[in-house]
């Protein structure tokens, strides 16, 4: 989330497709690695990545809709860009309640697990995963029979 918001840092109004093409450049992503698609195949999952990356720092407010399809970001994200974090993922935005109470409740309590091991899927692929240890377990279980 991190690259997002501080490619977003300048106030300007951005778009989603914009903000996709600049991390792509950021990251030296190839046109093989844009086209790596979730395993449902529905979209890109770069697309994928950086649209639930807007939607949870907007949840937090530190990003804000600019008109359709369009984003910027706020004041409390510029606060936060001045702090340099090292890293912004959910379990760093659950320092915003908002952004919790979006989430469904409570802040995390478990320190336990590592946030990179957690925040490595977007919520779309950890159900589409959750659905293809499912029927791996179903097709087990029918040719056990």
């Amino acid at each position: 989330m991190l690259p997002l918001l501080k490619l977003i840092g300048d106030g300007e109004v951005h778009t989603l497709q914009e903000a996709i093409d600049r991390i792509a450049v950021e990251f030296g992503l190839t046109p093989e690695d844009r086209r790596e698609r979730l395993p449902s195949g529905a979209q890109p999952k770069l697309n994928n990545r950086v649209s639930w990356a807007r939607t949870y720092m907007e949840k937090a407010g530190l990003v804000e809709k600019a008109g359709r399809g369009k984003f910027r970001i706020t004041e409390r994200g510029k606060a936060l860009l001045r702090d340099n974090p090292d890293r912004i993922d959910s379990k760093f935005l659950e320092r915003y309640p908002e952004f919790v109470e979006f989430k469904g409740g409570k802040a995390s309590q478990d320190t336990s697990t590592p946030t990179a091991q957690v925040e490595d899927v977007t919520p779309v692929e950890s159900l589409e995963a959750s659905y293809a240890k499912l029927r791996d377990t179903v097709a087990r279980d029918l040719l056990d029979r």
